[in-house]
């Protein structure tokens, strides 16, 4: 098998970054909202649900633009929930 040839392998492997921040994402906002065990609980639901693991297989946008949803609504709870900063421009 050649490094560069077209396969399988690495059509999946451009997916694994979006699967991984999927996962993150929904850890962080869990977090956010309802503690740490609630949290590791929903990122082992969204790690083995067969729904988000054949949607990694797959490409489609709907998958990438899940994964980037959710780490923008993680970011967005923990910038409503932190404590108020005076920006100093």
């Amino acid at each position: 098998m050649a490094l560069f040839e077209p396969s399988t392998l690495w059509f999946r492997l451009a997916n694994l970054p979006f699967l991984l921040a999927l996962i993150l994402g929904c850890y962080l906002s869990a977090r956010t909202l309802m503690g740490h065990r609630a949290s590791l609980l929903t990122a082992l639901a969204v790690a083995s649900l067969p729904i988000f693991v054949n949607y990694s297989r797959k490409w489609t946008l709907v998958f990438h633009e899940a994964a980037v949803s959710v780490v923008a609504l993680a970011l967005a709870l923990r910038l409503l929930k932190g404590p108020r900063r005076v920006w100093t421009w």
